[in-house]
């Protein structure tokens, strides 16, 4: 099953799983792209995936993280009809901590994204921590769908 077919049954029913990749970014030169590939458990409303943050500065970011979260369904009352979207929430960490660990590591990433109800575009703002502990803000970054992720 093809990802934008996924994508639609999930907005109507739990469907299970289906895999969605992302770009978040503008594309301008030296600006940061986040590049997110998540697993999305529609009857769990769950996410969860990896994602990679890089940015062409000197010296250049590689942020990787360990993503995983949750999402909703909402509405806001616009008359005449309501618009519908997607609010996704994740929050990314450096490695993967094995289930039932003592392990506490500190996140390197949050990210809330807002989507199309077909999962196929948005908007999102995220902040990630770099290699001298500093945190980042971006906001209002264009988020598109990537159709075949194999390739980024």
């Amino acid at each position: 099953m093809s990802t934008a077919t996924a994508s639609k049954k999930s907005t109507d029913q739990a469907v299970g799983l289906f895999p969605v990749s992302y770009r978040i970014g503008t594309n301008l030169p030296g600006a940061p792209t986040f590049i997110v590939h998540f697993l999305v458990n529609t009857p769990q409303q769950h996410v969860s995936g990896l994602g990679e943050i890089t940015q062409t500065t000197n010296p250049p970011l590689d942020i990787q993280t360990h993503l995983t979260g949750t999402y909703v369904k909402m509405a806001i009352p616009m008359p005449p009809n309501p618009e519908f979207f997607i609010s996704v929430s994740a929050i990314g960490y450096a490695a993967s901590v094995p289930p039932n660990s003592t392990i506490v590591l500190p996140p390197n990433v949050q990210l809330h994204m807002i989507l199309t109800p077909d999962w196929q575009k948005g908007h999102a703002s995220y902040r990630y921590v770099d290699n001298k502990g500093q945190w980042h803000d971006v906001t209002n970054a264009p988020v598109s769908i990537i159709h075949n992720p194999s390739t980024n």
